[in-house]
This record gives C-alpha cells, sequence and structure tokens, in this order.
C-alpha cells in the first residue's frame, strides 16, 4: 500500500479520501476503535494496486456515509472473508484472534488478501451495507406507545428498508426503558438503551399486522443473508453480534412478511388500502438518507397524501428514526393524522445505545 500522510491525496480522489477519514471519526464515537484505525489506515494508505482500488477511484456516486457509504461496503466485505474462514491471514488480524490493530500485519495480510479475492471484493461493494440494527426497535417501542396512547386502536406497521425484519417485531424483544418495561418480558433479548428524560408512556400496543419492504430482503433463516447481516457489524463490538444473534432467533420464528420491493411503489400499494378501526404505522430508522432527492419528496407526498385520507376510525401514523443535521444521533420524529401534528419525541445514538426522550 502507499506512503500515509499527505501521499493519501495521491491515492484518492478527494471524496473518498474525506469519506473514509469521516467513517474513521463515525467508528471512534460509535464505539469501535477498531473500525476507526482500519477506516483511516484506509484514507491515508489506500489499498493495493489492482480491480478493486480502481474500483474505488471510479466511484461515481457520492462515497460518504450520506450516500453510498463505500467505506463500510469495503469494510463489510472484508469481514465476510473473515467471517467465511476464507481469509485466515486477515482473520488472524481481527478481533477476537488479535490482541490489538497491528497495522504492519494487517497491511501485510491486506497485501496477500485483497489480490486474491479481487472478484468478490468488487461484487460484495456493489450492495449496500444492511445492518439491521436491532438496538433502533427501542425507539420504534417507545414510539408506538405513543401511537397506541393516542389512538387507543390496533397498530399496522409498514416499515421501509426492513433488511431482515428486526425492527418489524420490536414488541417480541424485552425492552428496559427507564422504570418501564414493555414489549415481551420473557424475551430472549433485552434492549436497555441509556434513558434520559421523563418515562415513556406505559401503553401495551397492539399488533395487528406487520409488513415491510427492501430493495434486498435478508432472511433470518437463511446462512448467506445471516453472513451479510454479521458481515456488516463491527468486528470489534462483540456484544452488537451477539444481539443481533438472538434477534435473528426471535426473528426466525416470527412470520414476517418483507416484500423485495421499490419503497415508494410499495407504500403507495399499502396506504391505498382502507383499515377501518386500526392505525397504519409508517415508519423507517436511517432510510431516508440513501434515497435521491427527488425520492425523499415523492415518500413525503405519499405519506402526506395518504394522512388527508386519515379520520378518527382508520388514522395514520409516521415515525421518522433520522438523520436532521442536528447533534448529537439522530432525531426520533412522530406524525399523527387526522390533525397531521409532527412533533419531535427524542434525539438517540444512531446505534440505540442511548435515547434523549423528550428532547428536541
Amino acid at each position: 500500500m502507499g506512503e500515509a500522510g499527505s501521499a493519501s491525496k495521491d491515492i484518492w480522489p478527494e471524496p473518498i479520501r474525506a469519506a473514509f477519514f469521516r467513517q474513521a471519526g463515525s467508528c471512534r464515537d460509535l464505539g469501535s476503535p477498531f473500525m476507526g484505525e482500519l477506516m483511516e489506515m484506509f484514507a491515508r494508505e489506500g489499498l493495493p494496486e489492482g480491480a478493486l482500488r480502481t474500483r474505488l477511484v471510479e466511484w461515481t456516486g457520492e462515497p460518504s456515509a450520506k450516500g453510498d457509504a463505500v467505506p463500510l461496503r469495503l469494510a463489510g466485505a472484508l469481514h465476510r472473508l473473515v467471517l467465511d474462514g476464507a481469509a485466515p491471514e486477515l482473520a488472524a488480524c481481527y478481533p477476537v484472534q488479535a490482541a490489538g490493530f497491528d497495522a504492519d500485519r494487517l497491511r501485510a495480510a491486506l497485501a496477500v488478501v485483497v489480490p486474491a479475492h479481487e472478484r468478490f471484493l468488487c461484487d460484495y461493494l456493489e450492495s449496500p451495507p444492511q445492518t439491521n440494527e436491532v438496538r433502533r426497535s427501542s425507539m420504534v417501542m417507545a414510539g408506538l406507545m405513543e401511537i397506541a396512547a393516542a389512538t387507543a386502536l390496533p397498530l399496522s406497521l409498514l416499515e421501509i428498508g426492513s433488511s431482515a425484519g428486526l425492527n418489524l417485531c420490536p414488541d417480541l424483544y424485552r425492552h428496559e426503558m427507564k422504570d418501564v418495561v414493555a414489549g415481551n418480558p420473557a424475551a430472549p433479548l433485552t434492549l436497555a438503551p441509556e434513558w434520559h428524560g421523563p418515562r415513556p408512556l406505559a401503553v401495551v400496543p397492539r399488533i395487528a399486522t406487520r409488513r415491510g419492504c427492501d430493495h434486498n430482503p435478508l432472511y433470518p433463516g437463511r446462512e448467506d443473508d445471516v453472513l451479510r447481516l454479521k458481515s456488516y457489524t463491527w468486528p470489534d463490538q462483540i456484544d452488537r453480534m451477539e444481539r443481533l444473534e438472538k434477534a435473528l432467533a426471535v426473528a426466525s420464528g416470527a412470520s414476517l412478511d418483507v416484500e423485495k420491493a421499490d419503497a415508494l411503489d410499495w407504500l403507495e400499494r399499502q396506504l391505498a388500502r382502507s383499515e377501518p378501526g386500526r392505525c397504519q404505522v409508517v415508519y423507517h430508522s436511517i432510510v431516508l438518507q440513501y434515497l435521491p432527492d427527488a425520492d425523499r419528496e415523492r415518500f413525503a407526498e405519499i405519506v402526506q397524501k395518504a394522512g388527508q385520507r386519515a379520520g378518527k376510525a382508520s388514522p395514520l401514523a409516521w415515525l421518522a428514526i433520522e438523520a436532521d443535521g442536528n447533534t448529537p444521533g439522530c432525531a426520533v420524529k412522530l406524525a399523527l393524522w387526522p390533525d397531521g401534528e409532527i412533533r419531535t419525541l427524542a434525539r438517540a445514538d444512531f446505534h440505540g445505545r442511548w435515547i434523549r426522550w423528550g428532547e428536541a
């Protein structure tokens, strides 16, 4: 690989270099020092010459996390080789085999592994990351409790970007939120975010149906799909991996309906249905940033038009967990029709480590 420091300006186009540096900071902020070091090493030193480096150099979209998330695509591809057992030289540099980040050893491993697996790595880059972070289910659950309290109706869940559907079944996990226990108290997976602010409403949501869509649905019972999810889970976050495995076990028994579909077309079809006596709940977590501006605008139009048709006997809720340009973390926002009032319920960590309820 190339030399560190200013030489990186010659290795990468500036957008790629900047994307790796920004991702390094984000990984450190989100509790992954290994990923922070790895992303910074790529930013400074590039990759071995060959098809993979050329593919990144010639990337035409927005490479940062606000667009195509190229650094996370690369990290997922390399981690997949580790999980598959296809690259023992690389696995020896990764947690849990390695005691710490050893740049020299990792540099030597990449010099062998990247050329040997170049076709696989290039193919893996074509798919966006699918982490399906299950800790976001606590944000969803708290939002559903608000909706249930306001409507007193069963809820029909409609999730955009469902991936493997792990956040389609928030009521099947145990949530410990301040002094409120929600969901299934006996669930094998407990989610206990660091909670700040007032307690959530202690209301039990009644889930009537749960449906979702994704461009590339993953299935909890399919080994290749499980490995793909694990590949995007950062390798030094062992607790995240354990939560993922428990969530996959819960989702496997939940008979989830996740359709392979375009999000906008799917949502339009779902909201065209009349569901008297139920509240339809459109929700998503860290999805809209990956849509083009025109699609985000159409998405909002579809929901708002459906809201105009909503009534007290068939209300509509829109629960959005998305980056809003403010810090810290992301915003948890709720719009509820027929009145259409939009409220910011909370700010939350992108990975669900903490929730600041009532903070805008």
